[in-house]
């Protein structure tokens, strides 16, 4: 009697873990994931992208300071460009007539004439993909 008991601990463990949070602790997890996606979503309601086109001479195109490249385009159909220190277009082709670059820049919602330059403080810096910020193409 006692070995058959010894052998049915296992399979009553593995029943029981099987068994789901009780009401509160399953309260308790709705409660923190409605929490942190409201906090979420009022800090990134605060947020937009102010974006401008800038195209130069030659195979280089520079954004103005603060700005990222999000986007590069090159005169004479050339396909072949890279970014520089995130802040600078390079055409790839020899003989480029022209090079263009969209550059973005994080902002505050509430000062939308400027774009406080602290705010990467608050969230790092990081190069603003094309695909990630598809509402702002090259014009």
């Amino acid at each position: 009697m006692n070995v058959v008991c010894f052998y049915l601990l296992p399979v009553l463990g593995l029943l029981v873990s099987g068994v789901s949070l009780c009401p509160v602790d399953e309260a308790i997890n709705q409660k923190i994931q409605k929490d942190s996606s409201s906090l979420i979503r009022e800090t990134m309601r605060g947020l937009h992208l102010d974006c401008r086109s800038v195209t130069s001479r030659g195979d280089l195109a520079s954004c103005p300071a603060g700005f990222a490249v999000t986007s590069c385009t090159c005169g004479s159909a050339c396909g072949s460009w890279d970014i520089r220190a995130e802040t600078t277009c390079h055409c790839q082709c020899s003989g480029m007539d022209w090079t263009g670059a969209r550059c973005c820049r994080r902002c505050l919602e509430s000062l939308p004439a400027q774009c406080m330059l602290d705010i990467n403080q608050k969230f790092p810096y990081q190069v603003l993909r094309p695909d990630l910020i598809a509402a702002h193409k090259m014009l």
